[in-house]
């Protein structure tokens, strides 16, 4: 274990149970701060409550077992309860708990995908994300960004050069198969290396409760920007500029008439994002790193990319992502003031 960018990095491999256990054990400290949160919220959770998110648990495990397995490996790498271990993981379907962030996307002179995302959250959850590599027993190796003692993933790259960049939107509750948006980000990497290949294996993976967007490139300089929640999977078409852009709204009418409302506070959050992005992407298009590096310190009177405690809401962390070289550049901090790391993913 090291820190990169002051951010906890580590290697894990094998079984699910293996690298659960591994992210326990180098991640601890975080990981049981999170699982001590999270469990908080649910102090009052009743019998009901408990039994719901056991049942959850299970549908969650018949659609993708390994990350069943996977949180085995962390509850008992933690020492903690295998039932409130499950609570906490679902503490956010029970308290509805939203996930923040933005997205960007264009491509370079030559034709080259770049990828440009922040972790947008509370102010009690800073400093919880980690840097894991993993090369699975099945699957391809990849570098992911979650918070420590959890196996929710909100970006990341493989060995093939694909990125998932992931936004939380609104979606409905629904009973049956389903799993987390969270995890859908970590499915996409283990077993995609295209954008093409993603986009099925989003369609055809059920999401139990809330949503996401998700933006995706690949080394063959294929990008798409998708939403999908309990209902749809939306597939949107580029911005005028050729360029992507999303933060935590629906922009596909129909997926957005049929959904729930945000809370009035993030859905203004959001506009006020999207609209900075869209004013400030045309002058970073044809898309470069030091291009998207400068639109992350930008900001106006009504919100700013890089957020420290807007409505709320603050950044954890930053990516600018490179499908082509394999890679891509970590920010824990605004840029200026601190020096960003660059990551190469393993093959």
């Amino acid at each position: 274990m090291k820190k990169i960018a002051g951010m906890i990095h580590f290697e894990t491999g094998g079984s699910p149970w293996a690298r659960g256990w591994r992210n326990a054990e180098v991640c601890r400290e975080l990981g049981l701060r999170w699982f001590e949160s999270a469990l908080r919220s649910c102090d009052n959770a009743d019998r009901r409550e408990r039994s719901s998110a056991m049942r959850w648990m299970e549908q969650t495990a018949s659609v993708l077992p390994e990350m069943a397995e996977e949180m085995e490996g962390i509850a008992a790498g933690l020492g903690v309860e295998w039932e409130d271990y499950v609570l906490a993981s679902f503490a956010g379907r029970l308290r509805v708990a939203a996930v923040d962030c933005s997205t960007f996307g264009a491509w370079t002179p030559e034709g080259r995908a770049v990828v440009g995302k922040t972790d947008d959250i509370l102010p009690g959850q800073r400093g919880m994300n980690v840097l894991q590599s993993v090369r699975p027993d099945k699957g391809h190796a990849h570098v992911k960004i979650h918070f420590g003692g959890t196996v929710g993933v909100s970006s990341g790259m493989n060995s093939e050069g694909l990125v998932v960049a992931l936004t939380g939107i609104p979606g409905p509750e629904v009973e049956g198969l389903g799993i987390p948006n969270l995890w859908l980000a970590d499915l996409l990497l283990r077993v995609c290396g295209t954008v093409a290949e993603a986009i099925e294996a989003a369609r055809r993976t059920p999401l139990s409760f809330y949503g996401c967007s998700l933006l995706l490139a690949d080394r063959g300089d294929g990008m798409a920007l998708i939403e999908k929640n309990a209902l749809a999977t939306k597939v949107l078409p580029p911005m005028e500029g050729g360029f992507f852009a999303h933060t935590n709204h629906i922009l596909d009418p129909e997926l957005e008439a049929a959904s729930p409302r945000q809370s009035e506070e993030l859905h203004a959050n959001s506009h006020a994002r999207q609209r900075l992005l869209r004013d400030l992407l045309p002058s970073a298009v044809p898309a470069s790193v030091p291009n998207f590096e400068r639109l992350l310190s930008q900001r106006n009177e009504h919100a700013a990319v890089w957020q420290t405690g807007d409505d709320v809401l603050h950044t954890d962390y930053a990516i600018i992502a490179s499908p082509a070289e394999v890679g891509f550049r970590l920010f824990t901090a605004c840029p200026g003031t601190a020096a960003p790391e660059d990551i190469l993913v393993p093959e």
